[in-house]
């Protein structure tokens, strides 16, 4: 669905160049949600603006539902950004309409009739959960509402493509949950394909099927979001279980970092360890969170005395991605 090759992006400032986004690529698949994650000026907000071209790219391709966005001329790229939904950090309602007018400026924009733009935008606020607030002005509205106003807008227009540009970052926990489970919810129902632009590894970790690690321009890791958090050497790992600690391990021990799928199964590795290999553990650290619609954790374990050795070998067999630190 979209596809970004060796995509650059340099600024020029006087006499010297910024350079935004450096040889960038990535596939996202129809019908995923695909995270891009990074801190401030690591170049996330430049790539989704390459994506949707309102930034033209210094050099590389950006293929979306099949078109090459940056080789388009003009008339062809305004028809190609209908297919493209944009939900913003900061709402950008209209503050002069109504919940229901700002829904229906797309549709107004795509010449579609007044009684099929009054159908379309009730039927795009039951979607989100707001017909009871249609004649509302944005004044009236929580953060909340007004991001719902925002996708429902996003979306009125039927595109293929969601983008999402930290649109949970002006909210407060409670409502970004209500946020995120509604853009899953979109996701499932309409089958559009979600590139989100985030800083918030929660949201990553809540909805996403796979991410990206941006980092001064560049991509440092990516994948599917469930293969890295079972990896406690990537990045995504370190940040999803904090169990990695400087903490004295007892003299002659062996610290193992063990990915685990339930509290059950770090049971029976405890039990296995003790039974099977005489060895005495101590669990210094880790955690078990919801990855998706998965439990998956990570914990580091000491291990003295007994067969140790055997016992290494039996974790690396039965649990992959088990790391000896």
């Amino acid at each position: 669905m979209i596809e970004i090759t060796n995509l650059r992006k340099v600024y020029q400032a006087g006499r010297h160049e910024i350079v935004a986004l450096d040889d960038v690529s990535l596939h996202v698949g129809a019908g995923e949600i695909y995270g891009v994650i990074g801190e401030s000026g690591a170049g996330k907000s430049t790539l989704i603006r390459c994506v949707n071209a309102l930034e033209r790219p210094t050099s590389g391709t950006i293929v979306v539902d099949g078109q090459d966005i940056t080789r388009l001329p003009k008339p062809a790229l305004r028809r190609a950004r209908q297919n493209m939904g944009m939900i913003f950090q900061g709402f950008n309602l209209l503050s002069a309409r109504t919940a229901a007018q700002n829904v229906a400026l797309p549709l107004e924009i795509m010449g579609m009739s007044r009684a099929q733009r009054r159908d379309r935008v009730m039927e795009m606020l039951r979607l989100v959960g707001l017909e009871d607030r249609a004649n509302a002005f944005p004044a009236r509205l929580s953060g909340g509402q007004k991001q719902r106003v925002g996708i429902a807008r996003a979306l009125a227009g039927s595109p293929h493509v969601l983008l999402s540009d930290e649109s949970t970052s002006a909210l407060d926990p409670g409502t970004t949950s209500t946020i995120l489970d509604l853009l899953k919810s979109v996701n499932r129902q309409l089958n559009v394909t979600i590139l989100l632009i985030t800083h918030e590894m929660e949201v990553v970790k809540r909805i996403c099927d796979q991410v990206a690690v941006l980092e001064g321009g560049r991509i440092v890791e990516q994948g599917r979001v469930g293969e890295l958090a079972a990896n406690p050497t990537s990045r995504i790992a370190h940040s999803f279980f904090p169990q990695f600690t400087n903490e004295t391990r007892a003299s002659g021990s062996t610290r193992i970092v063990v990915p685990v799928g339930a509290d059950a199964d770090l049971t029976r590795i405890l039990v296995a360890l003790e039974d099977r290999y005489d060895v005495r553990t101590n669990v210094v650290g880790g955690s078990l969170e919801h990855v998706g619609d998965k439990r998956q954790g990570q914990f580091t374990l000491d291990l003295a005395n007994g067969r140790t050795a055997e016992a290494i070998q039996w974790l690396q067999a039965s649990h992959p991605g088990a790391q000896v630190l």
